[in-house]
């Protein structure tokens, strides 16, 4: 139910008159009024309950009215079942006024079913919108600026945002630049977002109104207007912007300016959620983590925004400083309620080749390192008084892909680099090219000269270099310094882990740096392969990632002729775990893409009809399932069962997984009772395997127990997934995961069943066993 307030001023009477829906109308008194923003400018209710409640009295009793159309409005919502929705339109002074704080008896909008919304325009009244059925996409975007006092630690609220919903539904996307240019280009490149995120410094300047402070591309601050802002953004605008810098949702003194959230929403953007005042940055970060949470699971924006509240109701100045600005458009789910959440982190890290070379960088998912990007570029463009930029430390902390950033960045400059050891000949070749593609006659003829090479690069500093701006890139540096002893290393390594039964991942880690130091990729992979084993075994996936990528990265077709040759399936076995780990990581169409390479290995060492093969099909089967190419899925899935029921029988635990697979993906394709009759089968292969007390057969029961779900019959599903939670509970005992996940679906089940004190419980139950 909706309650339409406007406040307007009546020039007649010289006062402030409220309409409430078509019946109420009557004055405010302008020393009340004035009284009010006085008390509201004060700041005691920042921290005082009691000035808070004394103060939401008041503005309660405004909106209410003589009437007492919110008194009534709420009570007629109660009798239908229904959320009271009040639509608040008011001139620009009535934003410095929290009224969110109106308070009954209760503060309402923590207590009630209420939402009290600040209208902006009315122009989504008739916009139609369907609710998302894939992923919830989010674009975080932290600004920064050097040049500012402020201490803002805009790395740690991202790392705390995205922890806090890796395993929902959301697909974050991380703004690397602060600037509006990398805002424009990230939002072109991801042909939009749901939710643009926009965090840092913000303040209302009398010259140019409320201003967000970004950085240009060396750091230094540029401020934004709203209008900027929008010019950015317009091609492909969200849905909603959350805005978490304080008072862009309000007000300040006698700086009385349309706040920077109101303009977003009258140029465009249906919804907008700022703050009316000062936060916190772990405040702002505790309320975003829970309203975007919120949203991945289904709850309509409305019910979001309550939702975050509620985590800090204990702060009146930041649950009543969260101010929702709409223009009328349907707060409908973002995405479809119900969708499974993730059994792994959503963080993203995709490797290019840099321009055609031997030199990866990421593509996507590079985070923070922001400052030293920007003093390398300050460095390049000559703006201080050093000449080059060296990114040292050990393997895998990012130089390559730092360096990367900042070849992206000098766009405009060419470039030229070398991996591994430099030569002599490598590096006029290189040189060579270069100018021959540019056309530059002076350095052409200073390689062509007779004299040394040392000469020849001096030249080059004096002429050439002044007039092309060139990059020079030296990668793997550290490859031309002298090693000796990496072939006895890895023998000694070798044969210690031979030896072992339980080899140490250091020792492991040690074989493979001197198996690549000498060039033998097949001993590299041997190891690499247990070593990824290791850190998934302990859900460090990224860990696990940057070795097997050292090693990927040295597999080329002639090491692949090698293994087959040699009939080595260590290759396949390295490709197929380091495909499963990018699945694992949210990467499903390049794991596609290694778990084909590997599998045309072991076809080619074992035939079609080996447990290898069925292996290779099944891994690519849970690829297309991440994608959510269903039918892609149950294919491959259908082969790895076909060769499983040969190779195997009908009594085998893979099979027992295949018949898992494809149930799963039938329910998805909505054959619910296929889906059953799949699960059944699983179900019956281990129980006779590994008996009633096995974490499978309790993965059985809740997927039985989801398909129940799925055909409406709740009480069948408390059946199964009580006998789920009774395993998980003896198998792993109170605190874990997967008892967590028990917990959550019997909540979720009787809340359907409208048993909200039984969902209640088992939301309890649920948070305390996350370990």
């Amino acid at each position: 139910m909706n309650l339409d307030i406007k406040i307007e001023f009546d020039k007649a009477v010289n006062k402030n008159k409220i309409a409430i829906g078509p019946k109420g109308l009557y004055y405010i008194n302008p020393a009340s009024l004035t009284l009010l923003l006085k008390d509201t400018a004060n700041g005691l209710w920042h921290n005082s309950v009691q000035s808070a409640i004394d103060l939401g009295s008041r503005l309660y009793d405004i909106l209410n009215g003589l009437e007492k159309l919110i008194e009534s409005g709420l009570k007629e919502a109660i009798r239908k079942n229904e959320p009271l929705t009040i639509y608040l339109e008011v001139p620009v002074e009535f934003y410095a006024l929290p009224f969110e704080l109106i308070y009954n008896g209760d503060f309402l909008l923590l207590g009630a079913d209420i939402q009290l919304i600040w209208l902006v325009n009315r122009r989504g009244q008739t916009r139609g919108r369907q609710t998302r059925r894939g992923q919830m996409k989010l674009l975080f975007m932290a600004c920064a600026p050097t040049d500012l006092p402020e201490d803002f630690d805009y790395e740690r609220e991202e790392e705390e945002i995205a922890r806090g919903i890796e395993r929902y539904p959301v697909e974050l996307t991380v703004e690397t630049t602060g600037s509006l240019r990398g805002l424009h280009d990230t939002i072109v490149e991801g042909m939009g977002y749901d939710v643009l995120h926009i965090t840092g410094a913000a303040a209302i300047r009398r010259d140019e109104g409320p201003i967000v402070y970004m950085e240009d591309d060396t750091g230094n601050t540029q401020r934004v207007t709203p209008d900027m802002l929008w010019e950015s953004i317009y091609s492909y605008p969200p849905l909603l912007c959350l805005l978490s810098g304080c008072s862009m949702a309000g007000v300040e003194g006698s700086n009385i300016q349309r706040p920077f959230a109101w303009q977003l929403v009258d140029r465009g953007i249906p919804f907008a959620l700022g703050w009316s005042g000062v936060v916190k940055d772990d405040e702002a970060t505790k309320v975003a983590v829970e309203f975007y949470r919120a949203l991945a699971i289904g709850k309509g924006i409305y019910d979001a925004v309550y939702a975050a509240r509620r985590v800090v109701r204990e702060l009146p100045k930041v649950w009543a400083g969260l101010r929702l600005l709409c223009d009328g458009t349907s707060p409908t789910p973002l995405v479809k309620p119900g969708q499974a959440r993730r059994g792994i982190s959503m963080r993203r890290a995709r490797h290019v080749y840099l321009k055609n070379t031997g030199i990866r960088v990421l593509e996507a998912g590079f985070v923070g390192r922001r400052l030293e990007l920007q003093r390398a570029i300050r460095v390049l463009r000559g703006e201080t008084d050093r000449y080059g930029v060296a990114f040292h430390g050990p393997a895998g902390v990012g130089k390559s892909c730092l360096a990367g950033k900042v070849i992206e960045r000098l766009s405009d400059k060419e470039l030229v680099t070398f991996k591994g050891v430099v030569t002599t000949g490598g590096v006029i070749s290189a040189l060579r090219g270069l100018f021959e593609r540019v056309g530059l006659e002076v350095a052409r003829d200073i390689l062509k000269a007779e004299i040394v090479y040392g000469d020849k690069v001096k030249g080059l500093f004096r002429s050439a270099f002044k007039e092309v701006g060139v990059i020079i890139l030296f990668d793997d540096f550290e490859a031309n310094l002298e090693r000796v002893g990496n072939r006895f290393a890895f023998e000694w390594y070798d044969s210690w882990i031979a030896g072992s039964k339980e080899p140490d991942h250091r020792y492991l880690e040690e074989a493979i740096h001197h198996a690549l130091e000498v060039g033998n990729v097949r001993g590299a992979c041997r190891h690499a392969v247990a070593v990824g084993e290791y850190y998934n075994s302990r859900v460090l996936y990224r860990e696990g990632l940057a070795i097997l990528e050292e090693v990927v990265a040295r597999v080329s077709d002639s090491v692949i002729v090698e293994a087959k040759e040699s009939k080595d399936g260590g290759v396949a076995d390295l490709l197929d775990q380091y495909a499963s780990t990018l699945d694992r990581l949210g990467d499903s169409k390049k794991a596609i893409d290694f778990h084909e390479k590997a599998l045309a290995i072991v076809l080619g060492l074992y035939g079609e009809k080996h447990q290898y093969v069925a292996n290779s099909y099944n891994n690519i089967g849970i690829a297309w399932d991440s994608l959510g190419d269903l039918k892609k899925a149950i294919e491959f899935y259908q082969k790895a069962l076909t060769i499983r029921l040969e190779v195997h029988g009908d009594k085998h635990p893979e099979v027992a997984c295949s018949y898992n697979n494809i149930g799963y993906i039938c329910n998805n394709l909505g054959d619910s009772n296929k889906a059953i009759e799949f699960h059944k089968k699983a179900l019956d292969i281990w129980l006779e395997v590994y008996g009633d007390k096995h974490p499978h057969v309790a993965w059985s029961y809740n997927n039985i127990g989801n398909t129940w779900v799925s055909l409406g019959d709740s009480k069948k599903a408390i059946e199964f997934y009580q006998k789920a939670l009774t395993i998980r509970l003896e198998v792993y005992g109170d605190k874990h995961p997967h008892v967590a996940t028990s917990y959550n679906n019997l909540a979720s089940v009787f809340r359907t069943l409208g048993d909200t004190q039984k969902a209640t419980q088992y939301a309890v139950k649920a948070k305390v066993a996350w370990p």
